[in-house]
């Protein structure tokens, strides 16, 4: 199907070789969307795993709560992912939020989490090592 020229209505058109690859690999959007997809993958992975190691090393040693705490963070992977990023979104909303609310409180002001790609980028990093990084742990540690 990649190969050809497809129209849903009529079916299978004419075979056009890679002319459908060339376009994409051509294609700004696509080729900012794929470095976007990079870029976070890369970002994402490194801090998981520096995050993971540290709470690993964490989980090692003997502390009151360690496994309330251990339940605490594990608590986000039962959630299905969609309902976490409706949570995360609410908890970076520009008025309702409750992390730009101890933005105001420590005094920092007119800062939205979204409103330039580098910041929703970071952003969403977050969201994503908040809801991950214990996974990570897991292999670092035995209990």
């Amino acid at each position: 199907m990649s190969f050809s020229q497809y129209d849903l209505f009529k079916g299978y058109g004419d075979f056009v070789g890679f002319k459908n690859y060339v376009e994409v690999l051509t294609n700004d959007r696509f080729l900012y969307s794929l470095y976007i997809t990079i870029m976070f993958t890369i970002t994402a992975t490194a801090l998981q795993f520096l995050l993971g190691l540290f709470l690993a090393i964490v989980f090692t040693q003997d502390f009151h709560g360690k496994d309330i705490m251990k339940v605490a963070l594990l608590y986000p992977m039962f959630i299905a992912t969609v309902a976490v990023g409706t949570i995360w979104y609410l908890m970076f909303h520009n008025q309702l939020g409750p992390i730009n609310h101890l933005q105001r409180v420590l005094g920092i002001t007119n800062f939205s989490w979204f409103n330039s790609p580098l910041n929703a980028f970071f952003t969403i990093v977050i969201a994503d090592l908040a809801n991950e990084f214990y996974t990570t742990s897991m292999p670092f540690v035995k209990s």
